[in-house]
């Protein structure tokens, strides 16, 4: 059987060699998450390797972005062909592709703090701040613990969670380390951004897929992330941003 599936995935990665009409994938990167999504520029993580993965296949990506409720309509009507990062595939009808960009959320604290953070329910005895949505996203226990925690908030400008980790408003962040490193730049004026920290990790990693209107597209596309994998273009798109991370302090 494994021998079958290898020679299925070779015939299917010379498909890709083949000369192919240009098609426009009209795609919907939701809102400003930088260094995954730049909102109106061609760069990120994510939306590099979505686009690295559609050309691969033969499209020719054209993005918007904004409010995912407002991209989930257009998908909807049929105004969008595609939706990156879709992590709630019973909320919409679609065709979902093979994971292609994984977040790696952590809890962080200042390190001066001596926080003891071994578990999701531990992060109960703190006040939290985090990104929109995370009580959905992070899993059933971090769930109960938000529903739980009356120092829990959810931020709707992922920025005010630097501001609040540095002055020392929250206890524990809920971040993906780069997207916290990236907003530093934007807080350094009125909080001290050198002061050390301490990351726990304590959540699985979140692996998103592409949601597609038609499923002859998101096959197209699973063809080329498979590709990209294969040639190493995912990897030194990846090497490319997390090599800019620093090295952190994790605790238990």
């Amino acid at each position: 059987m494994f021998r079958w599936f290898k020679q299925s995935l070779i015939v299917a990665l010379s498909m890709l060699a083949l000369p192919l009409a240009a098609e426009t994938l009209q795609v919907g990167f939701g809102p400003h998450r930088p260094p995954y999504v730049f909102e109106n520029q061609a760069k990120g993580l994510e939306y590099e390797l979505f686009v690295a993965a559609a050309h691969s296949a033969g499209f020719i990506v054209q993005g918007y972005f904004g409010p995912v409720a407002r991209l989930k309509v257009m998908l909807e009507e049929r105004k969008l062909d595609a939706l990156s990062s879709m992590f709630f595939e019973h909320e919409l009808v679609s065709h979902f592709s093979e994971p292609y960009v994984t977040y790696r959320d952590m809890a962080v604290a200042l390190d001066k703090r001596g926080l003891q953070i071994r578990s999701i329910a531990d992060l109960s005895k703190y006040s939290i701040s985090t990104f929109k949505h995370a009580s959905r996203i992070l899993g059933p226990e971090f769930s109960a613990m938000a529903a739980s925690n009356k120092a829990y908030r959810e931020e709707l400008r992922q920025v005010n969670r630097n501001k609040l980790l540095y002055s020392g408003r929250v206890d524990v962040v809920v971040a993906d380390p780069m997207i916290l490193q990236f907003f530093n730049t934007e807080v350094a004026h009125s909080v001290d951004i050198h002061q050390p920290l301490r990351w726990y990790d304590v959540f699985k990693p979140v692996h998103y897929q592409g949601a597609f209107a038609r499923d002859v597209q998101r096959d197209r596309f699973n063809i080329g992330l498979a590709a990209i994998r294969a040639d190493g273009t995912y990897a030194r798109i990846e090497a490319k941003y997390r090599k800019t991370l620093p090295k952190q302090h994790v605790g238990r």
